[in-house]
C-alpha cells in the first residue's frame, strides 16, 4: 500500500486573481474578526500569484469553490501530483493531509493566550484547518474520491502551541 503524507502551509495554495475578493471578504466579515480590517488586500507575490494566510483563504473561499476554482493554483502540490501520477506503479492508495487548528490556545477570552488573535501575524491565522474543502476538491479531482484523509493537530495547552 502506498501512502502519501503531507503538510500544508500558507504558500501552498495561491490565487491567480483578486476577482471578487472584496465581495467575498465582506460576506465573511464576522468570521474574520478581529482582523477583518487587516485582511483588506491579497498579497501579490513575485510569481504574479496572490496569497493569503491559510485560515483567511479557507474562510473566504471555502464555500465559493464552484465559482472561483479556476483562480486556485497549487504550486508545490501540482508538481508533486504530476510526478506521482506519471509513476503508474507508485500512485498513492491513500493520502493523509495534516492540518492545524490552534483555536484553543488563541481564545479571545483567555488572558493567558500566547498571542492576541487581533494581530494578523498571530499563528492562529496561519492555521490550515479551514483549507480542508479546497484540499478535498483538489485531491478528489486529482486522485479520485475517498483517497484523502485529514488529520488535524489541535493543541489545547495555552502555553504550548505547535511550535513547542
Amino acid at each position: 500500500m502506498n501512502i502519501w503524507i503531507l503538510t500544508i502551509g500558507s504558500s501552498d495554495i495561491k490565487l491567480t486573481s483578486n476577482y471578487e475578493w472584496g465581495y467575498l471578504r465582506e460576506q465573511k466579515r464576522e468570521a474574520l474578526k478581529p482582523c477583518y480590517g487587516d485582511f483588506k488586500c491579497l498579497t501579490e507575490e513575485p510569481d504574479g500569484l496572490f496569497s493569503l494566510s491559510a485560515r483567511v483563504l479557507g474562510i473566504v473561499y471555502g464555500d465559493a469553490l464552484e465559482t472561483h476554482w479556476e483562480y486556485f493554483r497549487f504550486p508545490l502540490l501540482s508538481a508533486f501530483t504530476k510526478q506521482i501520477q506519471s509513476d503508474k506503479k507508485n500512485k498513492p492508495d491513500r493520502i493523509i493531509v495534516i492540518l492545524t487548528d490552534q483555536t484553543q490556545i488563541f481564545l479571545d477570552t483567555n488572558p493567558d493566550s500566547m498571542h492576541d488573535r487581533s494581530d494578523p501575524d498571530c499563528p492562529y491565522w496561519k492555521d490550515t484547518c479551514e483549507l480542508r474543502p479546497i484540499l478535498q476538491k483538489y485531491f478528489d479531482d486529482s486522485f479520485g474520491i475517498n483517497k484523502v484523509t485529514f488529520s488535524i493537530l489541535e493543541p489545547t495547552k495555552i502555553k504550548k502551541g505547535l511550535d513547542h
